[in-house]
Order: structure tokens, then sequence, then C-alpha cells
């Protein structure tokens, strides 16, 4: 594909997607996201805004590829709104889970540790109650048949 060719499929697809801003636009939004992360305590850790140039992928595996080309339009310039989104809903989470006592994993590891300091005390139950079972002399019920248990139990009610 010529240079010219590619730089009018990226300016198309630019267009397509996006309407242009006026000069101000990245500015503002830089303020806000600043104002946003200043007020989560997550300034140290997020960046402004990066201008990075855009680019597409061909879709070559499209029919009618070599007389109408399609592509997908990638933009590598975006605010890192989703770490403060992210830490947002993790304040959420925490609370919930804390408040309704619910066991929360985030990781594997942390979901296999619980299960492996729980695991002895369930099985150490069930052995009580299987015991406890071998213990205990079997009821009436269980020594009659079912239809004469259910019999006995008509004739009491009536």
């Amino acid at each position: 594909m010529k240079p010219c060719d590619y730089k009018s499929l990226v300016d198309k697809n630019i267009q397509k997607s996006y309407k242009k801003a006026n000069k101000g636009q990245e500015a503002k939004i830089n303020k806000d996201a600043k104002a946003i992360a200043e007020e989560l305590d997550l300034s140290d850790r997020v960046e402004t805004m990066a201008k990075r140039n855009a680019f597409i992928t061909l879709k070559d595996h499209k029919p009618n590829f070599n007389n109408a080309p399609t592509c997908r339009l990638i933009n590598p310039t975006k605010s890192e709104i989703g770490r403060i989104s992210k830490e947002i809903l993790q304040t959420i989470v925490k609370s919930v889970a804390a408040s309704t006592n619910v066991n929360l994993w985030r990781s594997t590891q942390s979901g296999l540790e619980w299960f492996n300091k729980t695991l002895p005390f369930y099985e150490a139950r069930k052995r009580t109650i299987l015991r406890t079972r071998e213990e205990q002399p079997p009821t009436k019920h269980h020594q009659t048949n079912p239809r004469e248990y259910k019999s006995k139990a008509v004739e009491h009610l009536v």
C-alpha cells in the first residue's frame, strides 16, 4: 500500500468516527481528569493525555478487500480515566463486601488459601456427623416398610 493511500484511509476512518474539536477541548479534558485524580488521591499515578497518532489495521480477510479495503481504527490517545473508574469501583465493592460479610477473593491464590483453611473444619464436621449417625440406634420408621409407615401415620391422624 502506498503511503498516500494509507493516509487517506486513516483520515477517512477518523472522520467517520470522530468530529473535530476546538483547541481548548484537550486542555479541558486534562483539567477535569486532574481534578478527579486529585480528589481520589491518584494524581501521582495518573498522567495527562498524551498526543499519539492514530493508525489502522486492514481487515484483509473481508470479501472484496482488493477493491474496497476495510480497516479498524486504533486510537492510542486516551485519558487514564479507566484507572480512576477502577478505584471508585474498588471502594464500592469493598464497602458492599464488608457490609454483607461475603467472601471476596481478588485472586485465585487467595481463594485457594481460604479453601485450604476451611477444608479441615468441614472434613472434621463431616466425620462428626457420620460418627453420630453410626452411634445412634435406628429409628422406628427405618425398621418398617414405607407403606406400613404411611398407613400408621394416617392412623395417627384419624
